[in-house]
């Protein structure tokens, strides 16, 4: 009974084990194996190489036949003269494969410009069951050689059939060249009968001489040495004389004029070169800006003009304080100037005399305030009525570079399509350098004075892309045509125009002496607000805002004026009264406490503080809405297989 029951049990089990033994085991409807390749190849005295493939593959399974992979690079172009099918393994008559649509056997066609299929199989019909079929495929390689300037020529192939997950059990090879080539290496060059394991490659790299005349039309020699050398000179000529052009012109403008040293200054200077201008004006000049800084010099001005009085109340929240300036306007607004019009209209409502730093945010909290754009055009005309207008560059120049330089590319690019990733990468790498000089180009123009050698940095960018072009062009074994070399210098000449018009300062030379001359009255008062005792005046306090010292006053009069202020003098002996003139005056320095003779102002209340939060520009709130195939250094190989 045991022994029964034991027997049924097993026959359950062993039944179970054959039902699902074919999900089990491993399926054997996919492979391919190639006994035998066999190939014949030779390179022809214009570059090209002839090949005859044989290729002798062991069907298993549901395959629709075979397919060839040529793995193109660099401009190489495959040209298929016939495919046929041997009717035994290894002779026999031949039948000609025939070009269609891979709907019937024994018919081929590209599904792209590097894969070939061929049909041995229909899909009704039953699968391969360890069926050899023989093909052999002649076809022609052109643009294989590579041209080594100055080197001659290499030739590095892959005679291989791609990855497999087979071996070749048996390989041979034969290659041959035309008496035009000569190589050190034994020719013919012969490799018969080895085992290629599976996913193995047969690269064959020879160096070649051509000994015929002239050069072989089959390969591509891009642009001659002589010719990128004269582009590259051409380029390194085009970005000296700009470079002479443009340091001339800056020489002359007085660019390169020291800034008067801040020790010899007196108060006769100050009176003509500084006190003599509206301190909004100075502010304006001095850094090419306007902003709050000027905004407060305006303010500051007419409250100590009588035109406006102030008050600064410090409002604390918790441990944190914040300083709110009051105004009140005590003169009909007919009365002001132009840009003082322009600013109080903006801080002030229509028929309001007063206003405060809070007001003033509630009223532009949704569209957004910056009081400095009411006055830079008034401050920017002014200049420009006293120093004259200055000249604007031309971008005409820089848009032909540019222009020419990518038709040229694209000329290139349509004579080898193979050049467009050389341009291409040509142009983004450029960019950052672009970007970079640009930058200090701007930083250079917007300075009162630099020197030479400080100037030079500026072109440091555009000199590395200059040379490393020359690099590329004259030592580096690439090859392109004429034209994309000319449209890749002709755009470096582009970006070296687009740096000098960053550069390029836009001022009258009477501009630039004054913002020299402002440069070292700013030097002077900075020194001064470092002694205990400066030789300041209180009427200068607009003079001292405008040029972005309001913060420096601050913390002097916290650090010194409980002390030095009774020892301050009026060593100038002179003050500032409003409309920019000099008067005599008693005055001295008191380090505004933290606002001067500004009503409210005292020692725990910064009318510079006050004034900056007035003068900052009001934000308005943002606003939201809802394959390819790698490849080595070896041409050739590819894929052969089924699908």
């Amino acid at each position: 009974m045991h022994t029964r029951r034991s027997r049924r049990l097993r026959a359950a089990l062993l039944g179970a084990i054959l039902a699902v033994a074919p999900q089990l085991l491993p399926a054997q409807s996919g492979l391919l194996e190639w006994p035998r390749v066999t190939v014949a190849a030779h390179l022809d005295s214009t570059g090209a190489l002839h090949v005859r493939e044989t290729q002798t593959i062991r069907f298993t399974g549901d395959w629709n036949g075979g397919e060839r992979y040529f793995d193109l690079r660099g401009g190489q172009e495959v040209a298929l003269h016939s495919l046929t099918r041997l009717d035994s393994g290894e002779t026999g008559e031949g039948r000609a494969l025939r070009a269609g649509d891979l709907a019937r056997v024994d018919e081929f066609d590209w599904t792209d410009s590097r894969t070939l299929r061929w049909r041995g199989r229909l899909p009704e019909d039953p699968p391969f069951d360890r069926v050899l079929r023989t093909y052999t495929l002649v076809y022609t390689y052109q643009q294989l050689l590579r041209f080594e300037n100055g080197k001659g020529y290499s030739f590095d192939h892959d005679f291989g059939i791609g990855a497999r997950m087979s071996p070749i059990e048996d390989y041979s090879l034969t290659f041959t060249m035309d008496s035009v080539w000569a190589t050190d290496l034994p020719m013919p060059l012969r490799v018969e009968h080895i085992v290629v394991p599976a996913d193995s490659v047969i690269v064959l790299t020879v160096p070649l001489r051509f000994l015929g005349a002239g050069r072989p039309s089959g390969v591509f020699h891009g642009a001659t040495s002589s010719a990128r050398l004269a582009i590259a000179s051409a380029l390194g000529v085009f970005a000296l004389v700009l470079l002479i052009v443009h340091f001339a012109r800056e020489a002359q403008l007085g660019r390169f004029r020291r800034i008067p040293d801040h020790r010899s200054i007196t108060p006769e200077w100050l009176k003509e070169h500084v006190f003599s201008m509206l301190p909004e004006v100075a502010g304006a000049a001095w850094d090419e800006n306007t902003s709050a800084a000027e905004v407060g010099a305006v303010l500051a001005r007419l409250v100590q003009e009588g035109k406006l009085s102030s008050e600064v109340k410090t409002e604390k929240l918790w441990i944190f304080s914040n300083e709110i300036l009051h105004l009140k306007l005590e003169v009909r607004r007919n009365v002001l100037t132009e840009h003082e019009r322009a600013l109080i209209d903006g801080l002030f409502q229509k028929h309001e005399d007063t206003t405060d730093t809070q007001r003033v945010r509630e009223r532009y909290k949704k569209t957004g305030f910056n009081p400095a754009n009411l006055i830079k055009p008034h401050l920017e005309r002014a200049l420009e009525a006293a120093t004259g207008a200055g000249t604007k560059t031309s971008a005409r120049r820089t848009a032909i570079l540019a222009v020419t330089a990518i038709a040229c590319m694209i000329i290139g690019a349509m004579q080898r399509v193979e050049e467009i990733p050389m341009s291409l990468l040509a142009v983004f790498v450029s960019l950052f350098a672009l970007v970079v000089a640009t930058g200090l180009a701007t930083a250079y123009r917007h300075a009162a004075s630099i020197g030479v050698i400080t100037a030079l940095l500026v072109v440091v960018p555009v000199s590395v892309f200059a040379v490393a072009f020359a690099a590329f062009a004259l030592y580096l074994p690439l090859q392109a045509g004429f034209f994309t070399w000319l449209g890749i210098a002709l755009w470096g000449a582009m970006l070296t125009q687009s740096v000098a018009n960053s550069a390029y300062t836009r001022h009258a030379p009477e501009r630039i002496a004054l913002r020299q001359r402002l440069m070292a009255a700013r030097r002077f008062f900075v020194e001064q607000l470092r002694s205990p005792a400066p030789q300041l005046q209180d009427a200068w306090y607009p003079y001292l805002i405008a040029f972005g010292l309001g913060r420096s006053v601050d913390k002097w009069f916290r650090a010194f004026a409980g002390t030095a202020a009774a020892r301050s003098t009026s060593a100038l002996g002179r003050t500032a009264s409003s409309g920019g003139s000099m008067s005599s005056g008693s005055g001295g320095w008191s380090g505004f406490g933290g606002g001067g003779g500004f009503s409210g102002a005292g020692a725990s209340a910064s009318f510079a503080s006050a004034v900056g939060g007035m003068a900052a520009a009001v934000s308005a709130p943002s606003s939201s809405s809802g394959g390819s195939r790698g490849g080595g250094g070896s041409s050739g190989g590819g894929r052969s297989g089924g699908w």
